[in-house]
């Protein structure tokens, strides 16, 4: 790159060090749960914390109800999530040739005596979902670079639930 005329040009020294060169560098370890990351519907955000589950039944197109693993909720980290809001059916977006598609739950029933419970949805599936298609809150995926990302964040300390600054 050219300095512009008149400049004076900047020159970096050898590297600093103690004993050995690399020994005053800032060293960084860090535990990353890749199973985590999800295609984030805000750019620079990685959404809320992922859950997942199963179709018990096949779901075809025009389905308004749908049967789902689970008591009425699901399981993420042994925390239990309730069934309620907007889902995600499948894997990836139509528009990436992914057979996904989100759902609005107006309600749900848990059938007695069973893990499976009956979710009633405000539309109909617009793509066929068979059984044990994925069924969760987020879009599974490597989201990208993302400048804006924060591992120190609690808004993703399930992604990143270990960092920390070596001491030299």
């Amino acid at each position: 790159v050219d300095s512009p005329v008149g400049a004076p040009v900047l020159q970096f020294g050898k590297e600093l060090f103690d004993k050995v060169p690399g020994d005053l560098r800032a060293q960084y370890s860090a535990v990353v749960d890749r199973s985590m990351l999800q295609v984030p519907a805000v750019p620079g955000t990685n959404g809320p914390k992922p859950w997942e589950t199963k179709l018990m039944a096949d779901a075809p197109i025009g389905s308004t109800t749908i049967f789902v693993e689970g008591n009425g909720q699901v399981y993420s980290d042994g925390l239990a999530v309730p069934l309620t809001g907007t889902i995600r059916l499948g894997h990836s977006d139509i528009s990436v040739g992914g057979d996904g598609e989100s759902v609005l739950i107006t309600g749900f029933t848990v059938v007695g005596g069973s893990s499976t419970t009956t979710l009633t949805l405000a539309t109909a599936t617009t793509r066929f979902h068979g059984g044990s298609t994925r069924v969760s809150n987020t879009i599974p995926g490597n989201p990208g670079p993302q400048p804006l990302f924060d591992a120190g964040s609690p808004l993703n300390r399930h992604l990143v639930p270990y960092f920390t600054r070596m001491a030299p």
